[in-house]
């Protein structure tokens, strides 16, 4: 879990699990207890926000929409077909549902497979880029400029970067000449090679929530000076390519889709929360439960990513998790108990969800 204010970039949750006490790092046991953790097979030492790399699922739907947007592949009335599946390359990705022709909002609120592929399919094969090449590397451009494929700066070590394959990543593999956009369809909807820490997904939502910037991540604000007096620190601010109009579009999908769509298990009495579930596929485990999501809508406090390993849908458990802690954070209490101890019962180390499920 990692948990940003908007407004400022600092880091106001980031948790690991499974946790230990770091207390036991102190004394006689100590090397005893550092080494029965580093041979936990459940690697309790790996910092997960920072250091873990997961496919972000359709939560990279959001990103794919402002890049569409942004070099006008797509507008928030394109319509775009779906049976249930991708109707190119053969149905797949399959999707959950037929979901005749959705606009964009309609395909935000019902993570729709099939509309972000053809999405992905028309900014690969448009005709405002001379090959394949050209077409990548201006999609790769602007997916790196909203914080994805390399490292946001944040001020502890050991951060990865993710992986946001480039186009001689492909080449390398297919050689120049021997892949195309089917090849690469899985990017998509979050899938193939893409790959995001907790960190830059939480980043990402920021990004949304702010409507167009984002501050680099930081957990420090102040440092002190030789004469003993604190300075407030000065982080940059990122404003990537495109029209900022158009998060309005992304931002009013999130909102309905908590409300409405796949992501009901976030919502929040009187608050209005804006979120997006993904479903990140992990062959052979159980996919990972993904959800992103930032509160309230206008004037955002708090931008939150959960990533629960192999336990199934987005909306299921990710998505509670995230809504209780912007609960507790804006209002200083839960009201749901029932949604707490739902959470709290749970045991996601034996965790019972079974690997398929599809992007959702």
């Amino acid at each position: 879990i990692v948990a940003i204010e908007p407004s400022t970039g600092e880091i106001l949750s980031f948790v690991s699990a499974p946790v230990y006490d770091p207390n036991l790092f102190t004394g006689r046991e100590l090397g005893k207890y550092y080494q029965q953790l580093k041979l936990d097979t459940l690697n309790p030492l790996f910092n997960r926000p920072l250091m873990a790399k997961y496919p972000p699922g359709s939560v990279f739907k959001l990103l794919q929409s402002l890049a569409a947007m942004s070099e006008g592949i797509i507008s928030p009335e394109t319509h775009f077909r779906c049976i249930g599946a991708w109707p190119r390359n053969g149905g797949k990705p399959k999707c959950h549902g037929a979901h005749g022709m959705p606009n964009l909002h309609q395909a935000i609120v019902h993570s729709c497979n099939a509309y972000f592929a053809e999405t992905y399919y028309s900014f690969l094969t448009s005709n405002k880029f001379k090959n394949i090449h050209e077409a990548y590397d201006a999609w790769w451009q602007v997916m790196a400029s909203y914080g994805t494929g390399h490292q946001l700066g944040v001020d502890i070590p050991n951060e990865v970067k993710g992986n946001l394959p480039s186009s001689a990543f492909y080449d390398k593999i297919y050689g120049k000449k021997g892949w195309h956009a089917f090849t690469v369809y899985s990017n998509s909807i979050g899938q193939g090679e893409v790959q995001m820490t907790p960190l830059q997904m939480a980043n990402a939502v920021t990004l949304i929530a702010n409507r167009g910037y984002y501050i680099q991540p930081h957990f420090v604000k102040e440092k002190r000076k030789a004469d003993g007096t604190w300075e407030k620190i000065q982080f940059e601010k990122f404003i990537p390519k495109g029209d900022t109009s158009h998060y309005r579009f992304v931002v009013d999908a999130m909102l309905e889709t908590v409300n409405s769509g796949t992501g009901t298990m976030a919502k929040i009495d009187s608050i209005q929360v804006c979120g997006k579930t993904g479903t990140a596929e992990d062959p052979p485990r159980a996919d990972h439960s993904v959800f992103i999501a930032f509160a309230p809508k206008d004037n955002p406090k708090i931008a939150i990513a959960v990533i629960v390993e192999n336990a199934g849908w987005g909306g299921s458990w990710a998505a509670p998790i995230a809504s209780l802690m912007m609960e507790q954070y804006l209002t200083g209490k839960i009201k749901n108990e029932a949604k707490l101890k739902r959470i709290l019962d749970a045991d996601f180390i034996r965790f019972p969800a079974s690997a398929g499920g599809g992007t959702h």
